[in-house]
């Protein structure tokens, strides 16, 4: 059966949902609290059983997650001549860049402060804020391009599971 790596991702969620649930289960049932003289109450908690499925959730787990990077590491995102391990970093480095060009945007070339003694304190930029905003609305306009395309590939690219 082939699924595209999006339906692989939504299974590794719902497979860790799963888990997660059934380690809840266990937190809550793996004991029995009761009080001296009280009748003690069976519970239907099953060590081994529990075990064998929490092992059945990491084996699947890791084979999904193996199949998820292979394709990460090999498939090439459309447009963009890069993995898709390489356009999720970049798309990181590409969110980080507008926020740091977000800020320089809107710097004023020159500012002036009184200091403690009453000398008056300049702060000159180095660069034109006209440069930062250039870049900074070329770096947004990226960002959607780039997640679309990698959205597109993850949704296109099929894997045999």
């Amino acid at each position: 059966m082939k699924k595209c790596n999006t339906e692989i991702m939504k299974d590794i969620k719902q497979l860790e949902l799963e888990r997660n649930e059934l380690l809840d289960y266990e937190r809550d049932n793996y004991y029995v609290e009761y009080t001296q003289g009280e009748k003690i109450i069976s519970s239907d908690y099953d060590y081994k059983k529990v075990q064998m499925k929490l092992e059945a959730y990491d084996t699947e787990l890791r084979r999904l997650r193996g199949l998820l990077a292979y394709s990460n590491v090999t498939t090439i995102v459309d447009g963009f001549d890069m993995t898709i391990s390489e356009a999720l970093f970049y798309l990181n480095q590409l969110k980080y860049m507008e926020n740091r060009l977000r800020q320089m945007v809107n710097k004023k070339e020159l500012t002036r402060k009184v200091v403690y003694d009453g000398k008056i304190e300049y702060k000159m930029l180095n660069f034109k804020p006209s440069d930062a905003l250039e870049d900074y609305t070329k770096v947004k306009e990226m960002i959607p391009k780039l997640q679309m395309a990698i959205d597109r590939t993850n949704l296109t690219n099929m894997i045999e599971c």
